[in-house]
């Protein structure tokens, strides 16, 4: 487990997802701790997977990072009240179909 300099835990949650939100891969501490099932969220939209109000902070900002550009937004989470630091960061598929597509 990652630590800060204050010694608490760094909580990490990755999700990729492509222009529609449809998941690529999912995965981290957040989704185990709260019992999500990161292996079945791939081919997902995040519509279906997370709780309205956490898509509707992802959905105010991923147009910029599908755009190529960066976007930090700070989020109370709809799950356990903590705040959040998402980042989101544009990423390219260089080799092959996506996860999501894969049979």
């Amino acid at each position: 487990m990652i630590r800060l300099d204050s010694g608490r835990p760094l909580t990490v949650l990755m999700m990729m997802f492509d222009h529609d939100l449809q998941v690529i891969r999912a995965g981290g501490e957040v989704l185990d701790r709260e019992w999500f099932d990161a292996a079945a969220m791939p081919g997902e939209l995040i519509t279906d997977v997370l709780p309205a109000p956490a898509v509707a902070v992802l959905e105010g900002q991923y147009p910029a990072a599908t755009r190529g550009q960066e976007a930090d937004v700070d989020s109370h989470s709809p799950v356990d009240g903590r705040v959040y630091r998402i980042r989101l960061r544009p990423a390219a598929v260089t080799d092959g179909p996506s996860p999501a597509s894969s049979p």
